[in-house]
């Protein structure tokens, strides 16, 4: 079964498609994936992810992505994911708080935010409108704005 081709290989299809999921499914039984692995079993990721590896010589099959998740989570890069994923998580969820931005500003920093952009950012958030949102539904509604802002343009 591992060294059969994915149906995503020689399709485009979306997250509903039965034939994606039976792939995804295939490698959640074979890989061990965790929680932070099944972030990427989703078509365009896994899609990107095999074309890096056969352009890397190797064959478009299902041992291909699980062979390259085993390695992967050895990397300095896997645990930096992992721990930017576990941050959004939690950041993600938590009420505007002021009195704590110093640390929660920690996830927009590696969003690549930069010193302006996080003090604009706090401005936003320290509007009396968005002291109920979560940092997340903040987040959402300040870029929607500064598009807006740059359409107007």
């Amino acid at each position: 079964m591992l060294d059969t081709e994915p149906y995503f290989v020689r399709n485009k299809s979306g997250e509903k498609d039965r034939s994606l999921i039976r792939d995804i499914e295939i490698l959640k039984r074979c890989g061990n994936f965790n929680s932070t692995d099944s972030t990427f079993l989703k078509g365009p990721i896994l899609g990107v992810l095999m074309l890096e590896q056969v352009n890397a010589g190797k064959p478009a099959t299902y041992r291909t992505i699980v062979d390259f998740f085993t390695e992967f989570r050895k990397s300095s890069r896997y645990r930096d994911f992992e721990y930017g994923l576990s941050l959004y998580k939690k950041i993600g969820q938590k009420r505007i708080d002021l009195k704590t931005w110093d640390a929660d500003q920690e996830l927009f920093v590696r969003m690549g935010f930069t010193v302006n952009d996080l003090n604009d950012f706090k401005s936003f958030i320290a509007k009396p409108e968005h002291a109920d949102l979560t940092y997340m539904s903040a987040l959402t509604k300040y870029m929607t704005e500064i598009e807006a802002m740059s359409v107007d343009k």
